[in-house]
């Protein structure tokens, strides 16, 4: 019986052309991703290599997040050597409660743009 094959890696025009990294692995054509953590520190660990990329490759990101953890958030992020104020105000970031995004409302609604 013959080895699995490797998934080839995805070259996504947005990236530049450059394979699509995290955790460890590279993201093949379909992206989804879902993941469980142990704990916070477990959490950022793993996202922060793949958020610091991103800034450094001028990638926009919208971070949905946990009200009462946002100035925990800021802080791994400056951490990391990012410049939170400078990417919220060129528009490179922007941190959302759940409430200006999925649960607009008081509640979630599928059919609802959010973004």
């Amino acid at each position: 019986m013959e080895p699995p094959s490797r998934q080839p890696e995805v070259h996504d025009p947005g990236f530049a052309g450059r394979p699509i990294r995290i955790g460890g692995t590279i993201l093949g054509a379909h992206r989804h991703i879902c993941a469980f953590f142990h704990s916070r520190d477990d959490e950022y660990r793993v996202l922060l290599p793949f958020i610091k990329d991103g800034f450094e490759n001028g990638e926009k990101a919208v971070h949905i997040i946990d009200p009462g953890r946002r100035d925990d958030h800021v802080r791994w992020l400056r951490d990391a050597g990012i410049n939170v104020a400078e990417a919220q105000q060129a528009g490179q970031l922007e941190l959302r409660g759940w409430a200006e995004a999925h649960l607009r409302g008081g509640s979630f609604d599928k059919s609802r743009s959010w973004l």
